[in-house]
C-alpha cells in the first residue's frame, strides 16, 4: 500500500481506495521543494510544497481517524501512535545519525555547534520551536542553515499528530456525555458534525492567527505551529466532507463530475504551480497568500478523486515515474537538504550545477534505498504490528542516543571556545604588540599580521560578542545601562545608536573607565536615533518602524534633558538606514541627520560621530574564514566598496561643530579591509565587529574621541 511523506496510506476510508493522484501529488510538493532549495532563483516559491504536504496529511489522518471512529466508535491514541513511529521514525532516525556524523567530521566549530543542538531538537521533533527563537532573535536570526533545518516541517507534523487525535478522544467524549441517552450506533452524525465544528473551529482560528503574526513577525509564524495548523485543518476538513457527503470526490457523484473533476485538478495545479513561480523569499508567508496553495492542493485532491481511473489526468498521475518519486518522496525529503548545506565544507567550493545535479540524484537513489532497506521493513513487518512497545521503544532510545551524542559534541565545543577566550584574554591583559588592532598602530611591525593562522579560534570567534549587551530589542520598550567609573565619575559621555553602536561597549567601557568616565547607553536594535521622525527600511514591519520613532523621540528627549551628560557619542549601521528602494522623498537625509545632532548641542552638550565600521559585503566572516582554504587575507574585501560615504559622513560636514572618528585605518589599508588582523577576527558575524577586536581597539578609538574633544 502507498504512503503519503507523513507515512499515511493513500487507502483510507474518505479516499475511497488506493488514490495514485495523491502519490502523484506528493512528487510534485517533494520536487518543488528540492528545486527551490537547489535552484532558488527558478523557483523562488518552491517552499509551498511543505503547505501541500500539510494538507495532504491533514487529509488522510484524518481520513483513517474517522474510519477508525466508524469502526469501532473510538480512536486508539497507542496503537495510532505506534503507527506514525513506525512510519516516520526509522528514516528520520538515520538520517539524523548521518547528520551526526558528519556534522563532527566535516563542519567546524563556527557551525557545529548551532547543528548540534538542532539535531538534538529534531530527535524530539521540536526543532521549528528552536528556530522560530533563533528567528526573533537579533543575532541568532543571521545564523547559517543547519543540516537539520528541514526537521522544522517534520516537527510540525508531528506536533499535529500528537494534537489531532487527542482532540478527536476529546470531541467523542464530548458527544457521548451529551448523548448518553443514545444508543451507540446512532452517534455516528453528533459524531462527524462535532468533528466539523472543531475543524472549523481550528482553522479560523489558527488561520486568523497566522495572518496577525505573518504581519507583525514573519519569520516566527513561518515555524510556528499554531500558524500552520490551519493547513491541516483544511485537509482534515475535505476528509470530514466527504465522509458527511461520500459522493463529494467521487467519480459517480453525478454525470458531470469527471468534467468538474478535470478542471478542479489543473486548477489546482495552477494555484500550486503559480505559488511556486510567484512567490518570493520576502512574500508575507504564511499569512492569507498561503491560502492559494493550500486551497489549490484540496482542489486538486477532491477534483483528482473526481475524474475517474479511466481518465487521461489519472492515468498521468499513475505513471511509474511519478508514483515511484511519491513512494520515496519522504526519504527524498529528508536527505537532500543535508548535502546542500554540508558541500562547501567538504569540498571548500560554492555549490555548482555539477554539485547540484549530484545531489539531487544521489537523494532520489538513497530515498529509494531507505524506502526498501529501512522504512518498508519496520513498518510492515510482522513484528513490528504485533507490538507497540518496541515503536515507543524505538523513539525513545533513539532520541536519547542523539541527544547524548550531540550534547556531549556541544560540552566539547564548549571547552575548545573556553579555552580561545582565556587564550585571547591573556594576550590583552599582556598587551602583545601584534595582537588584533594593535597590529595596525602606527610603528607596529607584524609579519604576516592579515594571515589566518593556527592560533586563532574561528569558533570562538562566531561566538565573541556579549550575550548580555544591553540593548531594547523589537517588542522591548527600553534598556538603558551604565559602564565606565560608576562611582565617581568626572565627566559622562552617552552612547546612542543600534546595535553597531553596542559592539562598541567593551572599549567604550574599558578607555573611559581609565579616564574616569562614566558611560551611558541608549542602544536599540535597528535604530540609529537619527531622527524623530519614521525611519523606513524595506523589508521590516510598520510596528517595528514605529517602535524605533517612539525609542528614538524618548531618547533624544532625555538626552538633551540630562543636566549630567556632557558629550554624546552616536554611531549606527548607516548604510542600513539608507536603502535606494525607499522613495527619494521619504529616505533619511543628512540635513535631518545634522538638524538632530545641533538640537543635542543646542543643550549644552558636545557630539561626535563614530563611523561604521567597513562592510563585509554581508558574508558571515566566521563561516566564511570556515570555509576557505586561503591563508593569505582570507574573506578580505575591496576598501572602496567596504567604506562608502552615505549620509551620515555628509551630515558631519554640514554641523562642522560634530567631529567624525573614522577607525577605518584600523580594519583597512589603502585597498584591502581584512577579515582577520593580528591573530583576532575581526566581525562576529556579517557587520558586527567582535568583542575581542574591539577591546583592542578601545585605547586608539578613544584617544581619537579625546583628541576630537579637545579641539
Amino acid at each position: 500500500m502507498a504512503t503519503t511523506k507523513d507515512g499515511n496510506s493513500t487507502k483510507s476510508v474518505a479516499g475511497g481506495g488506493f488514490r495514485p493522484e495523491i502519490q502523484a501529488l506528493r512528487a510534485a510538493a517533494v520536487f518543488i521543494v528540492v528545486v527551490y532549495h537547489l535552484w532558488p532563483a527558478q523557483l523562488p516559491g518552491g517552499y509551498v510544497g511543505v503547505d501541500v504536504f500539510f494538507v495532504i496529511s491533514g487529509f488522510l489522518i484524518t481520513s483513517h481517524l474517522l474510519g477508525e471512529v466508524h469502526r469501532t466508535g473510538t480512536v486508539s491514541l497507542s496503537r495510532f501512535w505506534a503507527r506514525r513511529i513506525r512510519r516516520l521514525l526509522p528514516a528520520s532516525l538515520l538520517v539524523l545519525a548521518a547528520t551526526l556524523v558528519a556534522a563532527l567530521i566535516w563542519l567546524p566549530n563556527t557551525v557545529l555547534q548551532q547543528n548540534l543542538e538542532q539535531i538534538g531538537a529534531s530527535a524530539i521533533y521540536l526543532v521549528n520551536w528552536l528556530l522560530a527563537r533563533d528567528a526573533v532573535d537579533y543575532l541568532g536570526a543571521e545564523n547559517a542553515s543547519s543540516m537539520v533545518q528541514h526537521f522544522w516541517s517534520l516537527s510540525v507534523e508531528e506536533q499535529f499528530y500528537i494534537g489531532w487525535p487527542v482532540l478527536l478522544v476529546v470531541v467523542l467524549a464530548i458527544v457521548r456525555i451529551g448523548r448518553s441517552r443514545v444508543a451507540a450506533g446512532r452517534l455516528w452524525p453528533s459524531v462527524r458534525l462535532a468533528v466539523t465544528v472543531a475543524l472549523v473551529g481550528v482553522f479560523l482560528v489558527s488561520l486568523a492567527y497566522s495572518i496577525w503574526q505573518t504581519n507583525r513577525s514573519q519569520p516566527l509564524a513561518y515555524f510556528s505551529t499554531f500558524a500552520r495548523a490551519w493547513e491541516f485543518a483544511a485537509g482534515a476538513l475535505l476528509a470530514a466532507g466527504i465522509v458527511l457527503w461520500p459522493k463529494l470526490g467521487s467519480p459517480a457523484g453525478s454525470t458531470k463530475a469527471p468534467v468538474v473533476g478535470e478542471i478542479a485538478t489543473w486548477l489546482g495545479i495552477a494555484m500550486i504551480g503559480g505559488s511556486a513561480f510567484v512567490f518570493q523569499d520576502s512574500s508575507p508567508f504564511p499569512g492569507s497568500i498561503a491560502l492559494i496553495p493550500v486551497v489549490g492542493s484540496v482542489l486538486f485532491i477532491v477534483g483528482a478523486g473526481m475524474t475517474g481511473p479511466k481518465s487521461l489526468t489519472r492515468r498521468l498521475f499513475s505513471l511509474t515515474p511519478i508514483q515511484r518519486v511519491g513512494d520515496w518522496s519522504y526519504a527524498i525529503y529528508l536527505w537532500h537538504w543535508p548535502f546542500i548545506v554540508l558541500f562547501p565544507f567538504v569540498f571548500h567550493a560554492e555549490l555548482g550545477v555539477v554539485g547540484k545535479v549530484a545531489i539531487a540524484v544521489v537523494s532520489v537513489l538513497l530515498g529509494y534505498l531507505t524506502k526498501i532497506l529501512v522504512e518498508d521493513p519496520v513498518r510492515s513487518g510482522r513484528w513490528w504490528a504485533r507490538r507497540r512497545w518496541p515503536s515507543f521503544a524505538l523513539a525513545v532510545v533513539g532520541a536519547l542516543l542523539l541527544i547524548t551524542v550531540s550534547t556531549g559534541g556541544s560540552v566539547l565545543v564548549d571547552r575548545e571556545k573556553d579555552q580561545a577566550r582565556v587564550w585571547a584574554q591573556e594576550q590583552l591583559d599582556s598587551d602583545a604588540p601584534c595582537f588584533g588592532a594593535r597590529a595596525m598602530a602606527e610603528g607596529a611591525d607584524c609579519a604576516g599580521k592579515f594571515d589566518l593562522s593556527d592560533r586563532t579560534d574561528i569558533g570562538f570567534a562566531a561566538t565573541d560578542l556579549d550575550p548580555d549587551w544591553c540593548v531594547a530589542e523589537p517588542g522591548v520598550e527600553w534598556a538603558s545601562c551604565e559602564y565606565g567609573d560608576t562611582t565617581d565619575p568626572t565627566a559622562t559621555i552617552a552612547l546612542v545608536g543600534d546595535s553597531h553602536a553596542a559592539s562598541l561597549v567593551p572599549a567604550f567601557d574599558e578607555y573611559f573607565a581609565e579616564q574616569g568616565w562614566r558611560v551611558v547607553t541608549y542602544l536599540r536594535v535597528g535604530c540609529p536615533a537619527a531622527t524623530v521622525n519614521t525611519i523606513i527600511v524595506p523589508g521590516r514591519e510598520q510596528w517595528a518602524q514605529d517602535e524605533c520613532t517612539t525609542w528614538s523621540g524618548r531618547v533624544l528627549d532625555e538626552v538633551e534633558e540630562r543636566d549630567d551628560i556632557d558629550v554624546v557619542a552616536f554611531s549606527n549601521f548607516s548604510v542600513a538606514y539608507l536603502s535606494a528602494a525607499v522613495p527619494s522623498d521619504q529616505q533619511l537625509t543628512a540635513q535631518e541627520i545634522a538638524s538632530t545632532w545641533t538640537a543635542v548641542e543646542e543643550s549644552g552638550k558636545q557630539v561626535v560621530f563614530v563611523r561604521d565600521v567597513p562592510g563585509t559585503g554581508q558574508s558571515n566572516v566566521p563561516n566564511c574564514l570556515a570555509k576557505s582554504v586561503a591563508v593569505e587575507s582570507p574573506c578580505s574585501t575591496e576598501r572602496s566598496a567596504s567604506v562608502p560615504d552615505n549620509a551620515f559622513i555628509t551630515a558631519t560636514t554640514l554641523d562642522d561643530r560634530v567631529p567624525l572618528i573614522d577607525m577605518t585605518d584600523y580594519f583597512c589599508d589603502e585597498d584591502t579591509c581584512y577579515s582577520v588582523i593580528g591573530d583576532v577576527v575581526t566581525y562576529a558575524d556579517s557587520n558586527h565587529v567582535s568583542g575581542t577586536y574591539v577591546k583592542t581597539l578601545a585605547p586608539f578609538l578613544g584617544d581619537r574621541i579625546m583628541a576630537a574633544l579637545a579641539r
